[in-house]
């Protein structure tokens, strides 16, 4: 089995850099002005998505979950590692 999740993790590593490197080396040129993170409905005119201000919602509250969890996982490894593995009698 682990020779062929290893096939598998070489294929798919490959079919990545093979993808990044065609996007890279024959991709279009964007100028930065415009490009950005929210998609403007195609419904709305090319005017209206360079005036509207939107953000993405809900993005800094993953953030801030992520984070608490992983600060909750860090200091519970360093309490368990710390004061119940290394008790001696």
């Amino acid at each position: 089995m682990a020779g062929i999740g290893g096939v598998i993790a070489a294929i798919g590593g490959a079919m990545f850099i093979l993808i990044v490197l065609s996007s890279v080396l024959t991709g279009t040129v964007q100028e930065a002005r415009s490009l950005r993170l929210v998609a403007v409905s195609p419904a709305d005119p090319p005017e209206a998505a360079e005036t509207a201000h939107e953000e993405p919602r809900g993005t800094f509250v993953i953030v801030l979950a992520f984070l608490a969890f992983f600060i909750l996982v860090y200091f519970r490894n360093w309490w368990l590692l710390g004061f119940r593995s290394w008790l001696v009698h």
